[in-house]
């Protein structure tokens, strides 16, 4: 049985002391002061993490440590903006439909440390985060819809007819906005440009807002969905994508934070704007580049 000088052991500890600081901190008269104190607190936390030897523990809290660091961050835009909501910048419409290029996705190929966005740490499990419950999916019934700036408005599939289409197997690591990234990720579906090519997406989209369980969304540009690594997985290392993790089907998009690789996907609105998806309504990035650490607006 750990002690409580063991790193687990202090680590919870001072997760449940920077729980308290941030659920009092409004009621001080400086509430930032409360925040900047718990930070300080989860940084210690932070620094604990490494001497943890179980991986299972390790990754557990981890992912922890990252939520609640992610949650602070955000608590603290908002006190910054005199408790105004933070919301999530629009993009400039192109005007044409883009092309993908090395202007708007990170180089292929990286290897060793500079696989490993800035401030993230590895992970060998495979941490659950989402919105709301697990849904429970009838594939007799599920379809996939694109809507929007389509040829005739609609186009849409069954999870017979979307198996049908030209599969590929794509290897690519997965960057949480909590601080783990996982690895060699062995994905199976189909790449998001062909569907949008079945769909007849029409020349004026610039981006696309991809849909999901529990009213969940996400916005991206056309270019960074139309490389080659991003895809609608249905099969994750050899085998089918389970449910916690996005299954029957889950968006991957490898270049950007994982809330925008919407998991449980039911519907794709191709639009000639930007328009802010779930978690940038919310004050996080529109873009969620890991490498340029974009986490917030």
């Amino acid at each position: 049985m750990p002690g409580p000088g063991d790193p687990a052991s202090e680590v919870r500890r001072l997760l449940e002391r920077a729980d308290e600081l941030i659920k009092y901190a409004s009621n001080r008269p400086d509430p930032a002061a409360g925040y900047r104190t718990a930070g300080d607190v989860l940084r210690q936390a932070a620094a604990l993490i490494g001497g943890i030897a179980d991986p299972t523990q390790h990754d557990e809290l981890l992912v922890q440590v990252g939520r609640r660091s992610d949650d602070l961050d955000r608590l603290m835009r908002v006190e910054a903006r005199g408790g105004q909501p933070v919301r999530g910048e629009p993009r400039p419409r192109t005007g044409r439909l883009p092309q993908p290029g090395p202007a708007t996705l990170h180089p292929s190929g990286r290897t060793g440390a500079d696989r490993l966005p800035p401030s993230q740490r590895l992970v060998t499990s495979w941490p659950v985060l989402h919105v709301g419950r697990i849904p429970r999916v009838d594939l007799t019934t599920w379809r996939l819809t694109c809507t929007g700036l389509v040829a005739g408005h609609r186009a849409q599939w069954t999870w017979e007819e979307f198996r049908r289409l030209p599969a590929v197997r794509v290897t690519a690591d997965l960057h949480c906005v909590t601080g783990w990234s996982r690895l060699d990720n062995r994905w199976e579906g189909v790449r998001f440009r062909d569907v949008a090519d079945a769909a007849g997406v029409l020349p004026a989209a610039t981006h696309a807002i991809v849909y999901g369980a529990n009213a969940y969304s996400a916005n991206i540009d056309l270019p960074s969905l139309a490389a080659d690594d991003v895809l609608f997985a249905w099969g994750h290392d050899g085998g089918p994508l389970t449910p916690e993790h996005g299954g029957p089907l889950r968006l991957v998009v490898p270049s950007r934070y994982a809330w925008k690789s919407v998991k449980w996907v039911e519907s794709v609105r191709f639009i000639d704007r930007d328009v802010p998806g779930f978690w940038e309504e919310r004050g996080y990035h529109n873009v969620a580049d890991p490498f340029l650490e974009q986490r917030y607006a």
